[in-house]
C-alpha cells in the first residue's frame, strides 16, 4: 500500500544551498486517521441531514447554538436568518410559555446537578403561527466547576398531536357537559347472568344528573350497586329486555308505566359493547297526561261533530220534505189552467225549489265528508248504465241549446266494477252540469276507459270534455276549493254555492282516485278522474277480517309505514294494532334510511308509492332490507317500472282497505313461518 511521509530540509550553516540535512517521518497512520475522521464527519452530516427532528448543539459559555437545517425548517426559517441563543429563543417562545422556558434554562443550563430533561412549549413560526415543540437535551461537557458548558438535544414538532389532544379533550368535555346537562336520564350498566347464562340482574356503571333526579338517588348510591338493590320494584320483563340487548347488541325501545313511582317512561336501550347496555330514560308523564287531555277534547269534539252531523241529517230530512212537496205541487200547477204570467211564477218557484234542494244536498254532503261520516258503498255497478243515465238526463238540455252530447265506453271497461254507483253518478252529473254551464255551443263528450294496475285492480278513467269558455291558470288553482267559483263577481252569470267540484274531489279521493283538469281560456276544458275497482278480490285467500290465524302471525310484528300522508298513518295504525302488530312511521327519506340502517329491525315495510320523496330511490332502499316483505300501496296514477316492481312482494290500493291489507299480510307472513 501507499505510505505517507513528511520531509524536513535543513541547510548546514555557512555552506549555502549545496549542503543540507533531510529528515523523513512516516505519517501514514496520521493521514489515515484524518481521512477516517473526515469520512465520519461526512457520514454524520448525512445522518443529521436525514433526521426529521431538529438537532441543536449549545455552547453555554458563549451562549450560541448550532442547529441543523431541520430545526429551522420546522419553523419555516432559513438557517442564516438568525443566530440561536437564549435571547432569540425566548423571543420566539409563546408569551404563556416563556416562564417555563426561562426556568428550564436556569435548572438545566446553570446547575451542577443538571440531568437530561424534556419540555413542551410553543415557538413562533415565520408565518406567524405557533408550533408545539417537544424538546429533549442532556449535558455533554462540564467545566472545572462541574457546571454544564455544552449541551446537545433534539426538537420535535408535535403540533398535530397536541391539537388532536386538545380536540379530544374538548370533545370529552363537550360530551361530559352534554351527558350531565341532558334532560333525559342516562345510565350505563353491566348485565349479570346466572350459571346458565340467563340474565337476572345488572350493575350500575355510570349515571348522569338527570337519572339521579328520576331515581331520587345520588350517583354514589347507585354506581357499583345491583339493579334490584337500587330499584327493588323493577319488573322481570325489564331485566329480560336489558339482557337481550346486552347479549345480542340489538337495540330496543319501550314505553311503559312504572307503578311504584307512578310515572310513564319512554326508554331507548342499546349496547355499547357485549355484556353492557345503556338506557336513556325520558319521563313522558306530562306528555302522556297532555295527550290524554287532547284525546278527551278530541273525543268531545268528535261527539259534538257527530251531533252536528246528525242535526244536519235531521234538518236535511226536515227541509227536503216540504221542498219536495213544493216542487211536486208546482209541477202539478204547471199542468193546470194558468195564464202566461201565473205559469212564469210557477216556473220560478219550481226552479228556486230545485236550486234550494241541490244546495241543501251539497251542504249535507260537505258536512258529512268533513266530519268523516260519509260512508261509501262497495257494490257492483255498471259503468255503461251510469253513462246512459247521465246522458239521458242532459239530452233535453243539449237538444234545446244545439250542443252535441256524446258518450263512449271503451271495450276494456269491465261489465261490473266495485264502487258506489250513486256517488260516481253524482260526480259525473256535477262535471257534465258544469260543462253545459260554460259551453254556449259546440260539444260535451263523456268517455270511459280502463287499465289494469300492479295490484290487480282496474283503474277506471272517466273524462268529461267540453268546447266551452275554458279557464285561466288562476281560476284552475282554486277550482276545487270550497265555496269558490270561476267567476266570483257580484254579477256573476252562473249560480251555485261553489261546492260541487270540492265535494266531487273529496268523493273521488274517498273512492281511491284523483281528479285533474286541463283548460285554456277560449279553448274548452277537460276534466279527468280515476277510481279504483274495489270489488274484485285481487289477492285471494285469507279471511280478510283479522282472524285467529292472522292475529298469531302479526302478534308483536313490527310494521314500518313509509308515507307522508297522516290519513294513511292513522288508518294503518288502526288496522295493524287491531291484529296485535306494532306500527311506526317514517315521513322523510332521511328518517327511512336512518331507521332501516341503524334502527330496530323491521318485519314488514308498507310503502306509499305516491310518497314523492322516495321516487327513483326504491331499488337503492331495497338493498337496505333485502330479506323482508315490502308491500306497495298507491292510487296507481303512474305505472311502475320493472325495477320498481321487483322491489315489492305485494301491491294493494289506496286508501288502505281492511280485507286487502289483511289478505296480503297473511299470505306473505304465512310463507315465512
Amino acid at each position: 500500500g501507499e505510505l505517507w511521509f513528511c520531509g524536513r530540509v535543513t541547510p548546514f550553516p555557512g555552506t549555502g544551498p549545496r549542503r543540507a540535512v533531510v529528515a523523513h517521518e512516516d505519517i501514514t497512520v496520521r493521514k489515515e486517521s484524518e481521512a477516517a475522521v473526515r469520512k465520519s464527519e461526512r457520514e454524520l452530516r448525512y445522518v443529521i441531514s436525514a433526521i426529521f427532528e431538529g438537532l441543536w448543539d449549545w455552547d453555554l459559555v458563549n451562549d450560541s447554538a448550532h442547529c441543523n437545517a431541520q430545526w429551522y425548517q420546522m419553523l419555516g426559517y432559513e438557517p442564516d436568518e438568525f443566530p440561536v441563543s437564549r435571547k432569540s429563543l425566548l423571543q420566539l417562545t409563546h408569551p404563556e410559555d416563556r416562564d417555563l422556558v426561562r426556568k428550564a434554562h436556569e435548572a438545566f443550563f446553570q446547575s451542577v446537578d443538571a440531568v437530561p430533561y424534556t419540555s413542551v412549549f410553543r415557538l413562533l413560526r415565520k408565518d406567524g403561527s405557533y408550533a408545539w415543540i417537544w424538546s429533549s437535551g442532556s449535558v455533554v461537557e462540564r467545566g472545572d466547576d462541574g457546571k454544564p458548558v455544552r449541551m446537545m438535544g433534539v426538537h420535535s414538532d408535535v403540533t398535530e398531536k397536541m391539537e388532536a389532544g386538545d380536540a379530544l379533550r374538548s370533545s370529552e368535555e363537550r360530551y361530559r357537559q352534554l351527558f350531565e346537562s341532558m334532560h333525559a336520564g342516562f345510565a350505563l350498566h353491566e348485565i349479570i347472568c346466572d350459571g346458565n347464562g340467563v340474565p337476572y340482574d345488572y350493575c350500575f356503571l355510570e349515571v348522569n344528573s338527570a337519572f339521579e333526579t328520576l331515581a331520587g338517588l345520588t350517583a354514589e348510591q347507585m354506581i357499583g350497586k345491583r339493579g334490584r338493590e337500587v330499584v327493588p320494584w323493577i319488573a322481570s320483563r325489564w331485566i329480560d329486555l336489558y339482557g337481550k340487548v346486552a347479549l345480542t347488541g340489538v337495540p330496543a325501545r319501550i314505553d311503559d308505566f312504572s307503578g311504584t313511582p307512578g310515572r310513564y317512561y319512554s326508554v331507548s336501550v342499546y349496547s355499547p359493547k357485549r355484556g353492557q347496555f345503556a338506557a336513556v330514560f325520558s319521563d313522558v308523564t306530562e306528555q302522556r297526561n297532555a295527550q290524554e287531555v287532547v284525546r278527551k277534547a278530541r273525543d268531545a269534539a268528535e261527539e259534538a261533530n257527530r251531533a252536528k252531523t246528525q242535526l244536519l241529517a235531521n234538518m236535511s230530512h226536515e227541509l227536503r220534505t216540504p221542498l219536495n212537496a213544493i216542487i211536486g205541487l208546482t209541477e202539478l200547477l204547471k199542468d193546470s189552467s194558468l195564464d202566461e204570467e201565473q205559469l212564469d211564477y210557477v216556473k220560478i218557484i219550481s226552479n228556486s225549489g230545485e236550486s234550494l234542494l241541490n244546495l241543501i244536498s251539497d251542504l249535507f254532503d260537505f258536512s258529512a265528508i268533513g266530519s268523516g261520516a260519509m260512508k261509501l258503498h262497495n257494490e257492483s255497478l255498471s259503468v255503461r248504465k251510469i253513462i246512459d243515465q247521465t246522458l239521458a238526463s242532459f239530452l233535453p238540455q243539449a237538444a234545446s241549446r244545439g250542443i252535441e252530447l256524446t258518450g263512449t265506453v271503451h271495450a276494456d271497461v269491465p261489465e261490473a266494477v266495485g264502487g258506489d254507483s250513486k256517488r260516481v253518478q253524482q260526480v259525473l252529473t256535477c262535471l257534465v252540469q258544469n260543462a253545459f254551464k260554460f259551453t254556449k255551443k259546440g260539444f260535451v263528450r263523456l268517455s270511459v276507459k280502463s287499465a289494469t294496475v300492479s295490484s290487480g285492480s282496474h283503474r277506471i278513467e272517466f273524462t268529461v270534455e267540453d268546447s266551452g269558455s275554458g279557464m285561466n291558470p288562476v281560476t284552475m288553482r282554486r277550482l276545487f276549493d270550497s265555496f269558490q267559483q270561476g267567476d266570483n263577481s257580484n254579477t256573476r252569470e252562473y249560480g251555485g254555492a261553489g261546492l260541487g267540484l270540492s265535494i266531487s274531489k273529496k268523493l273521488i279521493e274517498l273512492m281511491g282516485g284523483t281528479i285533474e283538469v286541463e283548460s285554456r281560456e277560449g279553448q274548452g276544458s277537460t276534466f279527468r278522474f280515476y277510481i279504483l275497482d274495489r270489488f274484485v278480490n285481487k289477492n285471494g285467500g285469507g279471511n280478510g277480517g283479522g282472524g285467529a290465524g292472522l292475529l298469531k302471525l302479526l302478534k308483536g310484528c313490527r310494521v314500518c309505514i313509509w308515507s307522508d300522508d297522516p290519513a294513511d298513518m292513522h288508518l294503518a295504525e288502526s288496522l295493524l294494532e287491531r291484529c296485535g302488530a306494532i306500527p311506526f312511521y317514517k315521513e322523510s327519506l332521511a328518517e327511512i334510511i336512518e331507521s332501516e340502517t341503524d334502527g330496530i329491525p323491521t318485519d314488514v315495510i308498507l310503502c306509499n308509492l305516491d310518497f314523492t320523496e322516495i321516487s327513483g330511490r326504491l331499488e337503492e332502499l331495497r338493498k337496505i332490507r333485502p330479506g323482508i316483505p315490502w308491500i306497495a300501496f298507491s292510487r296507481w296514477m303512474t305505472p311502475l317500472t320493472a325495477g320498481d316492481e321487483r322491489c315489492f312482494s305485494a301491491f294493494i290500493d289506496r286508501p288502505l282497505e281492511e280485507s286487502q291489507l289483511y289478505n296480503v299480510l297473511e299470505r306473505l307472513l304465512g310463507k315465512q313461518k
